[in-house]
């Protein structure tokens, strides 16, 4: 009932694209609004690299540097079903950073670290391919871990870290996530703040709103106009 924590995060871009099998425009990076249960932490993790981005990021860089993958820390890895895929080497190169919490779903979306702290200074920031980075994520592994009984206070995160590899950590209590969009809200002192409405998500109902109070408006003087007739013309 209680905030424990806050953190700045980095959400999915907001940049629209014409998709040419429905002919409409959308945000197809934009982070889907959804609740689930957190169910892991995994310590230096590799970065499974979408299909989409290999395609349309990393090939065409490829096709320029032939020594790109390797400059940046990519292999080429057949999965236990035989299956080739693109992924990029633990460590601080990594864009998932050196951990990321995952709630499995089917959206592929999850919290984690990143290499490029830059974008937490904007004020806006949707920037991701549509999972969440986390400002501050080495605070939210700890308080996770101790929640799990599992925190070691002398040798805190490096216990995990040490080493280098992959490290996977099942919650025994998975965590309750609901990743949710509020363009209006009330800080704990009582001031109301209203917030960019990036996604336009708030855009269609409050269009809707507008035009049904100017049809009330329209009625209201159409009104006043039948039982004053003669009489001065009202104001809008």
């Amino acid at each position: 009932g209680k905030r424990e924590m806050r953190f700045k995060v980095v959400t999915g871009s907001a940049r629209r694209e014409w998709d040419t099998k429905t002919g409409e425009v959308s945000m197809p990076r934009a982070t889907e609004l959804f609740s689930d249960e957190m169910e892991y932490i995994v310590f230096n993790p590799y970065w499974n690299v979408p299909k989409g981005i290999t395609e349309s990021e990393i090939l065409p860089k490829l096709e320029e540097n032939p020594d790109y993958l390797e400059e940046n820390n990519y292999e080429w890895h057949e999965t236990s079903v035989g299956n080739r895929i693109l992924r990029q080497t633990p460590g601080v190169h990594n864009a998932l950073g050196l951990v990321k919490f995952l709630f499995p779903n089917k959206h592929d979306i999850y919290l984690h670290d990143t290499n490029e702290k830059g974008y937490f200074r904007y004020p806006i920031r949707a920037f991701s391919h549509g999972c969440m980075r986390v400002h501050e994520p080495m605070q939210l592994a700890e308080y996770l871990l101790k929640r799990e009984g599992k925190w070691d206070e002398k040798r805190g995160i490096d216990k995990w870290l040490q080493g280098g590899g992959e490290t996977w950590i099942k919650l025994e209590n998975p965590l309750p996530v609901h990743i949710e969009y509020v363009v209006v809200r009330v800080d704990d002192e009582g001031h109301t703040h209203f917030l960019a409405d990036v996604y336009k998500l708030d855009h269609e109902p409050m269009t809707r709103m507008s035009a049904a109070d100017k049809a009330f408006r329209v009625r209201k003087l159409a009104r006043a106009l039948t039982s004053n007739r003669g009489a001065q013309k009202p104001k809008l």
